[in-house]
């Protein structure tokens, strides 16, 4: 990851991969861990792991990191949420929701990122959201599945008036 993402010309100059908060100490950490944070770092974690800021913000509050810290740890963990969401095409609060459902945690092993993998293509196949699949199983209601007040008074309207028409 660090050779692959945080070397890369394309997102950091000569300077900041040597002499940065994002070089290597010789005890193998970023050099900024003590003092820059993943909030204050948040561009150039945005460019390490290709996501914008809503993905990120999603991440921060869903997953469990070492608190706030800039260190290759939690660089890392981040890398393979996102790196998993992407393999199951989901965004990454489905499959922060689908791990919780599941109790896979997709980031521990490979045999773990394999059998999330597998439900996630399942759940897709039956035609399922995460969303509904959420509300359905924990009876967690998110704006995107539960209904509205207007739409039970709407669609139970509609079927009066059907029951109605035909009785």
């Amino acid at each position: 990851l660090y050779a692959i993402r945080i070397l890369s010309p394309s997102l950091f100059d000569a300077t900041a991969r040597t002499s940065g908060a994002w070089s290597v100490t010789s005890a193998g950490e970023l050099a900024g861990a003590g003092s820059a944070t993943l909030t204050s770092e948040s561009a150039m974690v945005r460019a390490v792991l290709g996501v914008d800021a809503n993905t990120l913000a999603q991440l921060l509050t869903t997953i469990s990191l070492t608190g706030d810290a800039l260190s290759l740890a939690n660089i890392s963990a981040l890398y393979r949420w996102v790196s998993i969401s992407r393999a199951a095409g989901l965004s990454v609060i489905d499959t922060t929701g689908l791990a919780a459902l599941s109790a896979i945690d997709p980031t521990v092993s490979y045999t773990n990122a394999l059998d999330f993998l597998t439900e996630a293509a399942e759940v897709a196949a039956a035609g399922w959201s995460i969303d509904a699949l959420r509300y359905v199983v924990e009876h967690e209601a998110t704006e995107r599945v539960a209904p509205t007040d207007a739409w039970i008074q709407e669609t139970l309207g509609k079927l009066r008036d059907a029951l109605a028409a035909a009785y």
